[in-house]
Parts: C-alpha cells; structure tokens; sequence
C-alpha cells in the first residue's frame, strides 16, 4: 500500500513533465523551425514541410468555413460550409495521427498570411460575404491541391505519399462546388 502511495505522484510528476514537453501550441514559424531542426535527413524535412503546410491550409479552411456558418447567406453556402468543415475535420484527425507517428510537430495556428487573408473575407458587406467566401475557398482548395499532388507523387514517405494521394479527390470535389455556388450566386 505505502509502495502505491509513493508511485503515484512519481507518475503524476512524470506525466506532468512530458505534457511540459510536448508543443501544444506552436505557431505556423515555430513549427516549421522545430520539425528543420530535430529532422535529420533532407526528405524528412520536405515531409514534415509538407505536414505543417497542411495543417496550415487546413486551419484557414476551417476557420472559413466557421465564418461561413455564422455569416453565411444563402443556404446552400451554409450546407457547403457544413460539409466542408465535416472533410476537414477528418483530414485534421488523420494529419495529427500522421504527424505523431512521423514525430512532426504541427502548428495550433495558422500563419500570418492565411489569418489575413481569412480576414479579409469578412470585410466589407454582409451580402458579398457568401462569393468572399466561395471565392477565397476556390483559390485556397487549387493552391492546396497543386501542393498535394506534389506530395503524392514526391513525399518521401510512403504514408505521407498515400495521405496526399488520398485527399486529393476530396479538395477537388470542394473545390469544384466552390466554384459551381459562386457561379450560381452571380
């Protein structure tokens, strides 16, 4: 019982420790530089550039398509938004449990450029912000899928090739509906 007693705030100390240890909240840069200088091999990094890359692609998805929840207009912006942020919700749940067994650290915020430029969609009058928004979402998903079909053909790691590879049809689809409501919208 005294053995007990004694173990447990040594575990307790412990895991306190290692959650000290571990990056909970690094920025877009913090990241980057983290995973440069713990990574020890040239594609190693490209990955992990890769990863950090998308998680920032996918925090400013995400945080567009909550803007589009709360301000969005027509309806079927909103049912865009809603599914758009179901895909990346799984896309972030896959890309942590990725980045974890690759030891990549990932940003918990995305760089200064996608916060401005996710600004930027809120400028202005309510009654454009639904072709902002599909506007900005088009020219996001057709940056993010040149850079995915890159790393599907070049990645280094098996997984991290599959993951991209994987994804893509799911950022053409948004981005091809993106398109698609903005024209009806015009």
């Amino acid at each position: 019982m005294l053995m007990i007693r004694l173990t447990i705030p040594y575990f307790v100390l412990a895991l306190l420790l290692f959650s000290a240890c571990t990056p909970r909240n690094l920025s877009y840069t913090e990241a980057l530089d983290r995973n440069n200088r713990k990574l020890e091999t040239d594609m190693d990094r490209k990955d992990a550039t890769f990863l950090v890359e998308v998680a920032n692609f996918n925090l400013l998805l995400q945080d567009l398509n909550t803007k589009a929840l709360q301000e969005g207009y027509a309806r079927v912006v909103v049912d865009y938004a809603t599914q758009a942020q179901a895909d990346h919700n799984r896309m972030a749940d896959e890309l942590r449990n990725l980045a974890k067994n690759k030891k990549v650290v990932l940003p918990a915020s995305m760089s200064e450029r996608f916060q401005l430029l996710s600004n930027e969609v809120l400028v202005g009058d309510r009654r454009n912000f639904d072709k902002s928004y599909l506007n900005t979402a088009e020219s996001v998903y057709k940056q993010a899928i040149r850079m995915f079909e890159e790393a599907a053909l070049n990645a280094g790691d098996s997984r991290v090739r599959a993951f991209a590879a994987s994804k893509l049809e799911v950022l053409r689809a948004n981005e091809r509906k993106a398109d698609s409501l903005e024209t009806q919208l015009m």
